[in-house]
């Protein structure tokens, strides 16, 4: 084959491409046909199977990113979720607080009133009607104080 081909066209730079085929510049009529894929050599067979591939391994990565992309959609969708749950728990995480808060301060002023109560009995069991005059007028104004407070804060 390399044979019939050098004699054609002897110096492989007087050959040149026309579509499918190798034409000898010298001699036009002399068409040089190419070789057929089986004897091509081991380079360019390599640069072949190495696109396909280089092609395969494109494809492969594509739809790798596509999964890739949807998967990170959802744990977006996720966040957003979470997000929102715990904005939710810290606004009753708030409430619960502002409950407390109030419990606490009447917990207190029930403690306050008690202690005088107590207070009182022990001057009566003494017999000491001054101090029972005393500690009963704060009780007054104590119980009397968060009633006009809450006057205040809801009218009716």
């Amino acid at each position: 084959m390399k044979l019939l081909l050098s004699r054609r066209c002897p110096l492989s730079s007087s050959r040149i491409k026309s579509g499918r085929n190798w034409v000898c510049k010298r001699n036009p009529r002399n068409v040089v046909r190419k070789r057929p894929q089986r004897f091509l050599n081991r380079r360019q067979s390599n640069k072949r199977v190495g696109s396909r591939k280089i092609k395969e391994g494109i494809a492969r990565l594509k739809k790798e990113m596509a999964e890739i992309s949807v998967e990170q959609k959802s744990i977006a969708e996720g966040q957003k979720q979470v997000r929102k749950k715990y904005e939710e728990i810290q606004r009753e995480r708030e409430q619960l607080w502002k409950e407390t808060e109030l419990i606490s301060q009447q917990s207190h002023g029930i403690r306050v009133r008690l202690d005088l109560m107590f207070q009182i009995m022990r001057a009566r069991v003494a017999s000491d009607s001054a101090k029972v005059a005393q500690l009963t007028l704060r009780l007054r104004d104590l119980i009397a104080k968060p009633k006009e407070e809450n006057e205040v804060l809801m009218p009716d």
